[in-house]
């Protein structure tokens, strides 16, 4: 739908263009036929050539007075409608391209990003397979603040404010890449599993459960239950 919008807007603004430049065009040159007429006054006829018969008595001899030529139209209102049409195809092009980054800022459930958007204002969603998307967008907050959790304080869920709204990310985390704490603990972040410091590895994923039975005998499991998905992990250095 999004995308027939803005189709639609570039179909009109290009049309509008057209017409604007056609009728800017033929008002100009309108303008400037009338100019020549303006500096070139029309003369009189020429009389009738010598052998004719004079003229009949009683009547004055000569030809017919000069019939003036057809006024040329100004141009004026063609040249104002195509500079109109102008302006309303640059406020539709404007209009289309504030639209289309409107658009590009938009959340959908399941996207992806990376850290940035901790910093940032303006966020662009990545690849869910790139390792350095760690947040996965889940949900927003409910009528009292909450993540899907339903915890305030302690939610295993992050939540960061986005275009007036509390947004609620789980970890999107990859089967066997390591990861540590980043951004004070309220994130993590990618590292090389031979890494120093806290660095734990991902051991299973399970999505659309939060059944930890599947996770091996010591493993530390995490569960999120929106979207449904449980994570298991080792230490590969500290804790998690």
């Amino acid at each position: 739908m999004q995308g027939a919008v803005l189709a639609a807007g570039v179909l009109g603004a290009f049309v509008c263009t057209a017409m604007g430049v056609t009728l800017l065009i033929i008002g100009l040159r309108r303008r400037s036929a009338r100019r020549i007429q303006a500096q070139f006054p029309p003369g009189h006829l020429p009389g009738y050539p010598g052998g004719y018969p004079p003229a009949f008595p009683g009547y004055p001899g000569g030809g017919y007075p000069p019939l003036p030529p057809p006024p040329h139209k100004s141009g004026a209102g063609l040249i104002v409608a195509g500079v109109v049409l102008l302006a309303v195809s640059a406020l539709g092009v404007v209009g289309t391209v504030a639209l289309a980054a409107g658009r590009s800022t938009r959340l959908a459930v399941g996207d992806c990003f990376t850290n940035e958007i901790l910093d940032k204002q303006r966020w662009k969603s990545k690849s869910c397979g790139n390792p350095e998307a760690v947040l996965e967008y889940a949900a927003k907050v409910d009528s009292r603040g909450n993540c899907p959790d339903g915890k305030l304080d302690s939610s295993s869920y992050l939540s960061v404010e986005h275009d007036g709204l509390r947004r609620c990310f789980i970890p999107n985390l990859l089967v066997s890449h390591c990861y540590s704490s980043d951004h004070n603990g309220e994130t993590i972040r990618a590292v090389s599993c031979g890494a120093g410091g806290t660095v734990v590895r991902i051991t299973t994923r399970l999505d659309n459960t939060v059944d930890t039975s599947a996770c091996p005998s010591g493993a530390r499991t995490v569960t999120f239950p929106q979207p449904k998905r449980t994570y298991c992990s080792e230490r590969v250095s500290g804790i998690i």
